[in-house]
């Protein structure tokens, strides 16, 4: 063995030196206790990072349940109201075409403008109704014009339900 290795006989270098200047090893100590700190910091900052992702995901999930039940309270898109206006009515040799959707807020009703062509007359006939809410998110009108039900051989007229996408989940 030379002579710096018989004089530390296997202590850590540094130790040894600062033994043999007289000083104590609380250097390298200081050393590795700053990284033990800065390693729990990062361990803690880490775990409030994720703390605070699942808050937000929570967060998120609440505002898009509550924005889906304040979507109940607002009118349908008129584009909506068209669609499933336009299926409920086309039946047997009627075909019918919505020509115009308005929405009062004050009365929160929706007034359909449409027509509709028998294929048995091939004549065209126009016409409108007035749907009105229920208050749960469900509009309904009687269409009672005389060619339109004369056609679908009835007397009283053809109910109509427009409804809005129900926001209950299981």
């Amino acid at each position: 063995m030379t002579e710096p290795e018989q004089e530390h006989d296997g202590e850590h270098p540094e130790n040894a030196q600062c033994a043999s200047a007289g000083r104590s090893p609380t250097r390298w100590l200081q050393f590795k206790l700053g990284n033990l700190l800065l390693l729990v910091t990062i361990v803690g900052l880490v775990l409030a990072l994720i703390a605070t992702n699942l808050r937000l995901v929570h967060v998120q999930r609440e505002l898009s349940h509550r924005d889906a039940e304040l979507a109940t309270l607002r009118p349908l898109p008129v584009e909506d109201v068209a669609a499933q206006f336009e299926k409920q009515t086309t039946l047997g040799t009627i075909t019918t075409t919505v020509k115009d959707v308005r929405y009062s807020e004050e009365h929160d009703a929706y007034r359909v403008s449409f027509s509709w062509t028998d294929s048995t007359s091939v004549q065209t006939w126009f016409t409108d109704v007035t749907l009105e809410s229920n208050g749960y998110g469900q509009y309904l009108g009687v269409i009672g014009n005389g060619p339109f039900v004369q056609s679908l051989g009835n007397t009283k007229g053809l109910t109509v339900l427009i409804e809005s996408p129900s926001t209950f989940q299981k």
